[in-house]
């Protein structure tokens, strides 16, 4: 059942909820046949035959340095062509004054491989999917609903865990805080009066795993500005200033101790705390 047809056939006198889940842009790249040549035109007039340039990361790791990948952006035409087709339907149907709707992804874009660079290009941020570097964690986000909300920048971090309270809240739904234990509600700060504490609390990450991007099992936790990156390899910590440095490009551990020792402690107490494993 498509998703237009599972809005049609609703019951039309109860609220309802679509999680659309694109294949694009995922891997294996397989463009429509019929925009292919249309992007492939398009980087032989931007960038001639030239080159894809790549940035060397630890080893054999690679990250893509520029967007030039015909088929990869083929497939993001055909990705905003069908969430297109689905907010036109509401709109037909009357439905999208009131109708919440988020737009999101579940990891930054795959730039970054093992021996060569991904389909596409994360710059300025580091790295991508596969790391907890911002290229791998720092992804777009876009919530919309005509009748709740004024359009507007929200700089407030935020996460997945936090949809569902954020949700409930703006639904005037009670929270459900055993279900959403990680989550906080982004509603005050889609409504320009953002809680303080949100900007300041502890978001953490943990990839426990290799992948075939390069990454070896590591964590992080952003803090406000701080963002720590820690190996679980090597049990080494990194440190960056987010608001001066988005792309991770001056690691300021050493001069930065006190800031360094607190959320690597804290991290490891959250990891110990989510998973039974200790640090």
């Amino acid at each position: 059942m498509s998703s237009i047809d599972f809005i049609k056939q609703r019951d039309k006198e109860k609220p309802f909820l679509l999680c659309f889940g694109q294949y694009a842009v995922h891997t294996p790249i397989q463009p429509p046949l019929d925009l292919q040549k249309k992007y492939q035109d398009k980087r032989a007039k931007l960038f001639g035959d030239s080159k894809t340039p790549e940035i060397n990361g630890e080893g054999k790791v690679r990250s893509r340095a520029r967007q030039d990948n015909a088929d990869y952006a083929a497939m993001i035409e055909n990705l905003d062509t069908n969430i297109g087709r689905v907010l036109k339907y509401l709109d037909d149907a009357g439905l999208r004054e009131n109708t919440i709707v988020i737009f999101t992804s579940d990891n930054g874009g795959l730039s970054t491989l093992d021996g060569h660079s991904g389909p596409t290009c994360n710059l300025p941020l580091r790295n991508g999917k596969g790391w907890t570097y911002e290229g791998g964690i720092r992804i777009p986000m876009y919530i919309s609903w005509p009748a709740g909300l004024k359009p507007a920048t929200c700089n407030t971090p935020g996460y997945t865990a936090d949809f569902y309270p954020t949700l409930l809240e703006l639904c005037d739904m009670p929270q459900s805080p055993k279900q959403h234990l990680d989550g906080r509600s982004l509603a005050s700060a889609l409504r320009g009066t953002p809680d303080e504490t949100l900007a300041e609390r502890p978001i953490a990450w943990y990839y426990p795993h290799e992948h075939g991007s390069g990454h070896r099992p590591s964590a992080a936790m952003r803090r406000g500005k701080w963002k720590l990156v820690h190996s679980l390899v090597k049990n080494k910590s990194e440190l960056y200033d987010l608001s001066s440095d988005p792309g991770e490009q001056k690691e300021i551990s050493a001069a930065n101790a006190d800031v360094t020792k607190d959320l690597e402690k804290q991290l490891l107490a959250w990891i110990a705390e989510t998973t039974g494993k200790g640090s």
